[in-house]
Formats: C-alpha cells, structure tokens, sequence
C-alpha cells in the first residue's frame, strides 16, 4: 500500500515540474495566419491541379476485331471433364454435401467418397452408396447445404442402433442355447 502511494507521490511531482515547461511553449507560426472561414466563391473557383501539373491523359487505343475473334475459338471442356474437376475438390471436404442431376432425370443428393478415372462414389445414405459416371451427368454437382439429408442419414443410423440394441438381447440367447445343444451355427 505504501509503495503505491510513494509512485502516486512521484508520479504528481513530475507532472507539477513539467507543466510550467509544456504551458509555455508558443503555438507554431504556421497555424497562426490561417483564415478561420473561406468564402464561397473561392471555394468554387479554386482549381483542382495548378496548371503546371495538369494529370497526363492516357491515349485510348481501339483493337482489331481479330483480338477478340479467338477468344470464341478456345475448345470448352465437356461437361464429364468439368465435372471431375469440381468433385476433386468436394472429395477433400467430406461433410460438404452436392446435389447431382443424372441424364435420366434422377436427382442425386450425398456426400462424395472418392472420385476415380471414370466415376465417383456418392454416399446417399447411411449404408447406401451409388456409383455414378461421369458420363451420366446432366450438369455439375452443386453445393448443398443437405440438412434433409443429414437429418435422413441420422435416422437411418438411429435406426440400425435401436434395431441391434433391441434384437441383441433376443438373439444372442438364441444362439447360446442352439450352442449348448449342439446345432450352432458357424
């Protein structure tokens, strides 16, 4: 406590000797001629660039029609090439789900396993997994948010748990007593 004090105590002395050396100093001679309003009309006729530094105009230059007659002429990829550029990406993001539309008219929603030469592999459901090519594509996969699907898969895995949890108790009592009497099953 005292130690905090004594600073406080030393800390007021210094600011009491500095203050005479700060109060007197003058105002910097810059600041003291400048007009404390403008009127109007010079504020209008004041001119942006002296005439000295005027900006350089930069010349516009027309191209000929032949520049922009390539552009056309580049070969587009084909839609199974774009498609399996765009899956390689969502093959490292393995929550982000995508929305695919097949040629006959199938709209697919899932996750993808992994993407190959040919085909990829579309996880749908919980068990369930498709194998698509990439020529059976309508259009590229789209990015979803998938919250059906999620919810889906979610009660597919909540299902196949209560079914185990539920049958486990009567089949493997089952299985024990064919065990003891001599028909186990392999």
């Amino acid at each position: 406590m005292w130690l905090r004090n004594y600073w406080m105590l030393v800390c007021f002395c210094a600011i009491c000797a500095i203050a005479p050396a700060i109060k007197a100093q003058e105002p910097a001679v810059e600041f003291i001629d400048l007009p404390s309003s403008l009127p109007s009309d010079r504020l209008r006729n004041t001119p942006l660039y002296p005439d000295s530094e005027l900006p350089a105009q930069t010349a516009h230059k027309n191209l000929p029609a032949e520049f922009f007659a390539g552009l056309t002429q580049h070969p587009r990829l084909s839609l199974a090439s774009r498609v399996k550029r765009s899956l390689s990406g969502y093959e490292n993001r393995r929550r982000q789900y995508v929305r695919c539309e097949l040629k006959d008219g199938r709209v697919l929603v899932g996750t993808v396993v992994y993407a190959r030469d040919n085909y990829f592999v579309l996880r749908t459901g919980a068990a369930a997994e498709k194998d698509i090519e990439y020529s059976q594509m309508a259009s590229e996969p789209q990015p979803v948010a998938g919250t059906g699907q999620k919810i889906k898969r979610d009660a597919e895995i909540t299902g196949m748990v209560t079914v185990a949890v539920v049958l486990a108790p009567i089949v493997i009592p089952i299985l024990l007593v064919a065990c003891v009497f001599g028909t186990c099953v392999d």
